[in-house]
């Protein structure tokens, strides 16, 4: 079966929102996984929040603001320096927690024949929860990175758990990666 690794949310916003856990634990780990993913050639997406300073791709229910988080264009949005795609790496921008929503990455993992992912980045109980949520309502076979992963607000083992139970996504770590196929 083949694998992808999804890196989501990896951005100067979030970072600056938890930077001890994220200089710690998340970045350091995430490189780990990144090359490892590169040495078995692994494809790697990576997906980032982006809205559009017009408010096209804005959920109604934030059309009141005056400033969107992750907007284009801003420090907010840009990856973290550590963790900079390669140019041949495939780069998603989403509009919603959800990163199938509105973007090719269901149209990519059904054309490179991708049945599995690898899951790391920010937001195990947001971004990554409605991620993984519907890579299971597309049949796609998940693999959360716990090494890989921290949450926003609920204990990031809840947060696992959670998906883990309700999806049927594994949990495993970065040497289990590396073990894999």
């Amino acid at each position: 079966m083949k694998s992808a690794l999804l890196i989501i949310d990896m951005q100067k916003m979030f970072k600056d929102l938890k930077s001890e856990e994220f200089e710690k634990f998340l970045i350091p780990n995430i490189v780990k996984a990144l090359n490892i993913a590169r040495n078995k050639n692994i494809p790697i997406i990576h997906v980032r929040t982006l809205y559009k300073r017009n408010r096209s791709n804005w959920p109604r229910v934030t059309l009141h603001l005056e400033k969107m988080w992750c907007e284009e264009g801003s420090w907010e949005s840009e990856f973290i320096d550590e963790l900079l795609p390669l140019k041949e790496e495939l780069t998603i921008n989403k509009c919603r927690f959800s990163a199938f929503f509105n973007t090719n990455l269901e149209r990519y993992l059904y054309e490179s024949k991708i049945e599995h992912i690898y899951v790391a980045g920010y937001g195990t109980d947001i971004s990554i929860r409605f991620t993984v949520v519907d890579a299971y309502n597309r049949d796609v076979f998940v693999t959360i990175l716990k090494d890989c992963v921290i949450s926003e607000r609920e204990e990031n083992e809840d947060a696992i758990e959670f998906l883990r139970s309700t999806t049927k996504s594994s949990v495993s770590s970065i040497k289990g990666m590396e073990a894999s196929k």
